[in-house]
């Protein structure tokens, strides 16, 4: 509840301040791309944190042969709690601000891709603060991993970009996947 919170005032502090423009259509998709992504660094932000400090992450690592599988079900379990309800206000967003064209869910998909994209990308990044609990460290890894997808994004919102992005996005989500289960698989190992 506090992620879809923090995503609907982020976007009426951007939207209040970005209320003059000339391009309001690309301004709200913009707003919201750039709302989705702050609201993923949050919920992201203490991934695997409570697992580490109560043990489980140990009684996993003991009793599941493939901790992979553990690491990627957590963080779709974590995308479908905290990331899902946000993207469920993306329509309702777009249609009250007069964007209820047959694109709206072009761009819906475009926006769920994206979303699971970077879920992959803050999870990794938040372990890569486990055991020391650097926060920070989330942000000055996950620009560098975010901005392809980010214009990939961005550049999906035109009428006739809509496959291509969403493939290739699909081709990133597909490799951040694979990245993060093994990578985070490793980080546990050599934290615990």
């Amino acid at each position: 509840m506090q992620n879809l919170l923090f995503f609907a005032i982020s976007c009426a502090i951007f939207l209040i301040i970005s209320q003059n423009s000339a391009q309001n259509g690309q301004n709200l998709l913009n707003i919201i791309t750039i709302s989705l992504i702050f609201s993923l660094i949050f919920a992201n932000s203490v991934f695997l944190q409570e697992d580490f400090r109560d043990g489980t992450l140990e009684q996993m690592l003991i009793y599941l042969p493939n901790l992979e599988v553990y690491i990627v079900a957590k963080i779709v379990a974590a995308w479908v709690v905290y990331i899902l309800p946000i993207l469920c206000s993306i329509l309702p967003i777009m249609w009250l601000f007069g964007q209820n064209n047959h694109h709206s869910v072009e761009i819906f998909a475009l926006f769920g891709i994206f979303s699971i994209c970077d879920s992959f990308v803050c999870a990794l990044c938040a372990s890569l603060g486990l055991s020391a609990n650097k926060a920070p460290l989330l942000a000055v890894f996950a620009m560098p991993l975010l901005v392809p997808i980010l214009l990939i994004a961005v550049a999906g919102f035109d009428v006739g970009n809509f496959g291509f992005a969403a493939k290739l996005l699909a081709a990133f989500a597909l490799f951040y996947a694979t990245l993060a289960a093994f990578a985070i698989a490793r980080i546990v190992r050599i934290v615990i």
